[in-house]
C-alpha cells in the first residue's frame, strides 16, 4: 500500500517545514505534503466549507485508491518511528486526546457519541491532530457529519472524528490506548490544569515534559546470563507517576505535539523558550536532530 502525509499552514511555516523533517527522519520514503493557504482557499471552496472542516477535505484529496493518508499536525515533532501504521489492519487510527490521568473535569464528562449512543470516555476521545486513514470512503462519511451537524460541537471536526471512529461502522485502531507502553502526541501532557485553553500561561500542559528522558542503553543477557548494557538506538521515553504514590511507569514517546493553550512565544512552537525550558538538554539535543538543527 502506498502511502503520504499531510499538512496545512496558513501561518508559522517553520514548524511544518521541521515536523516534516522529523517525519522524514524516521520515513524518508513518505512524502508529505504541506498545503499552504491558497491551496485551503481553493479546497474550502470546493467543499464548501471553513478552515475548521479542513481535515476530511484535504484528505480526501489525497486519498486515490486504497492509499495510507496520514494527518499530522504542524505543531507535532515525530519522536520516533510510527511503524505500526503501515503493518496493522485498521481504516482508520487515532490516538489519545488526554493523559492516562485523565482531564480536569473527568468526573463531569458526558458527551454523547451521536452516531453510537454511547457516551465517550476521556480514556477513549481521540485529539484530531494525529489520524491515518486506510479506507476512501471514511473521508465522506467525516465530511458528510461535518455537514450535518459538525458546526453545532464544541470542537467541531474533532468531535465529529470521534463520532464516527467509535461507531462501530469502519475498523478503528487506538495507538496508544492507557494500558499501552506508548505515547502518540498530547497523551504526554498534563499538569495544574488538564483541559484545553486555560492552562496557565502554558505552564499546566508542558510542565508534564520535564518527565522526558532519553534512553541511549537497552539490556541482555550475555553467555553467563549476566545483564549487561549495550548501546541502542536513542528512545525518547517519559515517566508517568502512579496514582497516590505508586511506582511510575516508563512508556516510549512516538511524537510531541503543542497544541492546545496559549503563552507568550507560542508562535515560535518547539523554539520558544516556554518549551525549551522543560526539556532536559539531552531531550532537545534530540529534538534538534531529528527536526535537523544544529543544537547549540
Amino acid at each position: 500500500m502506498k502511502a503520504i502525509a499531510y499538512t496545512w499552514v496558513r501561518d508559522y511555516r517553520q514548524m511544518a517545514e521541521d515536523m516534516r523533517t522529523s517525519f522524514h527522519h524516521f520515513h524518508p520514503d513518505v512524502p508529505l505534503c504541506i498545503f499552504d493557504w491558497e491551496q485551503c482557499q481553493m479546497i474550502m471552496e470546493k467543499y464548501s466549507c471553513t478552515s475548521s472542516f479542513l481535515y476530511a477535505p484535504l484528505g480526501k484529496e489525497l486519498a486515490t485508491g486504497d492509499n495510507l493518508v496520514i494527518h499530522i499536525d504542524a505543531d507535532i515533532i515525530v519522536t520516533g518511528p510510527l511503524d505500526r501504521l503501515f503493518s496493522e489492519a485498521y481504516d482508520v487510527a487515532g490516538v489519545r486526546a488526554f493523559p492516562d490521568i485523565g482531564r480536569a473535569d473527568s468526573a463531569t464528562y458526558r458527551r454523547q457519541n451521536r452516531l453510537s449512543g454511547d457516551h465517550l470516555t476521556v480514556q477513549g476521545e481521540l485529539n484530531a491532530g494525529f489520524f491515518a486513514v486506510r479506507d476512501p470512503s471514511f473521508w465522506d462519511a467525516w465530511i458528510d457529519l461535518n455537514r450535518k451537524y459538525g458546526t453545532k460541537m464544541r470542537l467541531g471536526e474533532q468531535d465529529t472524528l470521534n463520532d464516527l471512529f467509535y461507531s462501530w461502522r469502519f475498523r478503528s485502531l487506538l495507538l496508544d490506548p492507557v494500558e499501552s507502553n506508548e505515547l502518540w502526541g498530547t497523551a504526554t501532557k498534563w499538569g495544574t490544569c488538564i483541559d484545553h485553553g486555560d492552562d496557565d500561561n502554558g505552564k499546566g500542559f508542558l510542565e508534564s515534559w520535564r518527565e522526558l528522558y532519553l534512553k541511549t542503553h537497552s539490556e541482555r543477557k550475555d553467555a553467563n546470563g549476566t545483564r549487561v548494557l549495550y548501546e541502542a538506538e536513542p528512545r525518547l521515553m517519559m515517566k508517568i507517576p502512579g496514582p497516590n504514590g505508586a511506582p511510575s511507569t516508563l512508556k516510549r514517546v512516538h511524537m510531541l505535539h503543542t497544541a492546545g493553550g496559549d503563552w507568550t512565544d507560542k508562535h515560535l512552537g518547539f523554539d520558544s523558550q516556554t518549551v525549551r525550558e522543560k526539556l532536559s538538554p539531552e531531550v532537545w539535543k534530540y529534538l534538534q536532530n531529528v527536526r535537523g538543527r544544529q543544537a547549540p
